[in-house]
């Protein structure tokens, strides 16, 4: 009975560890989906601006080194 006790411990214990993994992926999946939705937003309001100020052609958009460094 002392085996069986220790082993549903264990077994205790690993689901917590799974539970907690499995919810810190999910919080990332959140973090990368929220990212995606703002680089959309970003690109959108680009495009609007761009529109409404008359432009053709192509747009040169900063890329993620240029805008954190400048």
């Amino acid at each position: 009975m002392k085996q069986v006790n220790c082993s549903l411990k264990q077994l205790s214990i690993i689901q917590d560890g799974n539970m907690e993994r499995l919810d810190v992926e999910r919080s990332l999946l959140s973090a990368e989906l929220d990212r995606a939705d703002v680089l959309r937003e970003r690109l959108a309001a680009a495009a609007t601006l761009f529109k409404a100020l008359g432009g053709r052609g192509q747009v040169n958009m900063p890329t993620q080194t240029q805008a954190s460094s400048g």
